[in-house]
């Protein structure tokens, strides 16, 4: 079987899929492997109906990442370091997967040279998960388990996913582990002023 669909989706279906073969494609093959022509033949749909619903490509790839990566219920382990260890191995899962490992560092270079698109990706993707690193720090503070910190949630974030980055998506490459992860946790507890150091 040639995998196509057989006839058209209804109209109020085919946004779901071409959301749906785009993210087969990411996972499967590849953001440069992601191209218009090739999303319409298999969603039953037309150039003109992709472009009524995404500027671009990378624009679906955007939507694609945001849903599928929708940020669950903020951790609640009691403390301030449980909680980051949590983000942290959530950090993980996301960029260890197909879809996200396949498109996140060609997004963000097509990204340098369209505001609009990296403005997408930020707020659909990468800024909710600043966000939630900033929602930890807040409720540690609320438990009366730190002092207000001096730093902004951002560069916490940065410590966080900063050595995941480069681990995963610069030569040699290698998938990260628990050291890897605990180390970059202990930097952020340090950089808050954080005294709970030990694991849970």
């Amino acid at each position: 079987m040639s995998g196509k669909r057989v006839g058209r989706p209804r109209v109020e279906d085919i946004t779901e899929e071409l959301l749906r073969e785009g993210e087969r494609v990411l996972a499967e093959e590849g953001f440069c492997a992601l191209t218009v022509d090739g999303l319409v033949s298999r969603a039953g749909s037309t150039r003109p109906t992709f472009y009524r619903r995404f500027r671009s490509t990378a624009h679906l790839a955007v939507a694609v990442l945001s849903r599928r990566f929708e940020p669950g219920p903020l951790p609640d382990t009691g403390s301030l370091a449980g909680d980051l260890r949590a983000v942290q191995r959530e950090g993980i899962a996301v960029l260890s997967d197909p879809v996200a490992r396949n498109s996140v560092v060609d997004l963000v270079g097509v990204a340098r040279t369209d505001e609009d698109l990296s403005a997408l990706l930020d707020a659909e993707f990468i800024r909710p998960r600043r966000a939630r690193v900033k929602q930890v720090i807040d409720a540690a503070f609320a438990r009366r388990e730190t002092e207000p910190p001096d730093v902004d949630a951002d560069q916490v974030y940065d410590l966080l996913m900063g050595p995941l980055i480069t681990r995963m998506f610069l030569p040699p490459y290698a998938p990260p582990d628990d050291a890897l992860a605990e180390s970059s946790v202990r930097s952020a507890l340090t950089r808050l002023g954080s005294d709970d150091l030990a694991r849970p």
